[in-house]
């Protein structure tokens, strides 16, 4: 069943709303135990410390964490689906959690897209790479079972400036994808040359 992303609905979690208006400790350490995001499908929630352990997250607080989570979902998708679509710029973070995805790029120049094969737990696509999109749209496509995160843009912004770890984390990959783009488009004038 494909997900439809772009539209995505967010439902508000009451636990981790009361997280946000002054609990005691008791109540923050019981909040952060608990399930926090049930994935759309049935399959096991999402918790604060499982999403610590993801690389990107590393350093952002339980609290910020919970908050995100609060925003965002969780999906698992079949594959073959295209998660972002390279005709409709995405307002929103999507992070493997579990599984595999095809990442492509479609430059002006060569004809070629570039392609790139994920299966870290924690990369991420989408968001923030609004010029980068324009110049080269973007296509991801899930290629085994996955599992997904969610996360729209404003929440990510807004968490970046509160853990600016997590900000530089997404300008590096950002800066990773774009020098990716551009070695692709120096091979195809490269190959254009000698052709």
């Amino acid at each position: 069943m494909p997900v439809d992303v772009a539209t995505f609905r967010l439902e508000p979690n009451c636990a981790l709303r009361k997280l946000h208006t002054s609990p005691t400790l008791g109540e923050v350490e019981r909040a952060l135990a608990r399930p926090m995001l049930r994935d759309e499908r049935g399959g096991a929630p999402m918790t604060v410390k499982e999403i610590r352990e993801l690389p990107i997250f590393a350093g952002v607080t339980d609290r910020d964490l919970a908050w995100l989570l609060d925003r965002s979902r969780l999906v698992t998708v079949d594959p073959g689906d295209v998660v972002i679509s390279r005709v409709v710029r995405p307002n929103h973070f999507v992070f493997l959690l579990v599984g595999r995805w095809s990442v492509f790029r479609f430059p002006q120049h060569p004809s070629e897209p570039l392609t790139i094969v994920e299966d870290r737990p924690g990369s991420w696509q989408g968001g923030g790479l609004d010029m980068l999109d324009v110049l080269a749209p973007c296509e991801v496509r899930v290629e085994v079972l996955s599992r997904l995160l969610l996360a729209p843009r404003t929440a990510i912004n807004d968490l970046s400036l509160r853990a600016p770890a997590l900000g530089r984390r997404l300008l590096a990959g950002l800066r990773t994808r774009v020098d990716q783009v551009a070695d692709h488009v120096e091979a195809g004038r490269a190959d254009r040359a000698v052709a």
